[in-house]
C-alpha cells in the first residue's frame, strides 16, 4: 500500500479547524460581552451570562455549528494541501478534533459533548469530499 496519510495537510486542517473555532469564539464572545456590558452588566455576571447560554440549546447548536463548519475546513484544506488525494487526511483532523475535545475548557453537559464528538469526523470527511467529490481513501 502506497503512503496514504500526509502530516504537513493534516496539520494545515487541524490548524485550521482550531484557529478558526477559536478565532470566531474570541470575536463572538467580545462582541456578546461588549453588548451586555452596555446593559450595564459586572464582570462576574456576564461570565454567568455566557456561559449559561453556551450551556442552553440554543447557545449549544451556533457552536455546534460553527465549530463543525471549521472542521469541515480542516477536512476541505487537509485534502487540497495533500500529496495523495485521501480521505484518510481529512478523517485525522477529525480525530484530532476529537483528542482536542477530550480536554475541554468549558463544563459542557456530557450529551452535548458525545453529540460533538459523534459529528466531528463525518465533518472533516464532508469536507475532504466536497474537495475530491468522490469517497477515495486509498487512491490509486
Amino acid at each position: 500500500m502506497k503512503k496514504v496519510l500526509d502530516f504537513r495537510a493534516i496539520i494545515v486542517g487541524c490548524l485550521a479547524d482550531w484557529l478558526g473555532t477559536a478565532g470566531f469564539s474570541m470575536v463572538f464572545f467580545t462582541i456578546a460581552s461588549i453588548q451586555l456590558t452596555a446593559r450595564g452588566l459586572g464582570t462576574s455576571e456576564i461570565s454567568n451570562h455566557i456561559l449559561s447560554w453556551s450551556q442552553s440549546s440554543e447557545g449549544f447548536l451556533y457552536t455546534l455549528f460553527f465549530g463543525l463548519s471549521f472542521t469541515f475546513f480542516g477536512g476541505y484544506l487537509a485534502i487540497k494541501t495533500a500529496k495523495r488525494k485521501s480521505l484518510f487526511n481529512s478523517m485525522f483532523v477529525g480525530i484530532a478534533a476529537i483528542i482536542a475535545g477530550l480536554f475541554p475548557t468549558v463544563n459542557a453537559p456530557v450529551s452535548q459533548t458525545v453529540i460533538s464528538m459523534i459529528l466531528v469526523i463525518p465533518a472533516a470527511l464532508l469536507g475532504g469530499y466536497y474537495y475530491l467529490k468522490e469517497w477515495v481513501f486509498l487512491p490509486e
